[in-house]
Order: structure tokens, then sequence, then C-alpha cells
């Protein structure tokens, strides 16, 4: 995990009361499905997709 997304998910776990980042992603894990790590790289992912907008009507 880049240190960045460390850093970050410390944070939030502090914030929500967390003092040990393990116990947090287990949590997060057993609560969510996945690690906190894996829900950051999801989001980023679907960040960088491109917007499509949807084909304009020709106005006849």
């Amino acid at each position: 995990m880049p240190r960045s997304n460390y850093f970050q998910n410390h944070l939030d776990a502090a914030n929500e009361g967390f003092s040990h980042l393990g116990r947090f992603a287990a949590l997060y894990r057993e609560h969510f499905g996945e690690l906190p790590s894996e829900t950051v790289q999801w989001r980023r992912r679907l960040q960088e997709q491109p917007v499509v907008e949807p084909a304009r009507r020709a106005m006849i």
C-alpha cells in the first residue's frame, strides 16, 4: 500500500477511536468484506475512469 494510503487509513481509523490499525482493518473486513486498502484502490480506479457523456440527439 502506498504511504499516503497508509497514513490516510490510519488517520481515519484514529478519528473513529481505533488505536490499533490491525484491529481496525480486521473489523472493517468483517463488516464490509474487504480490507480498507482494497476499498481505497477500488475508489481510485473508479475515479480514474473517463466520464462518458450520453449521445446528443439531433434536432430535426
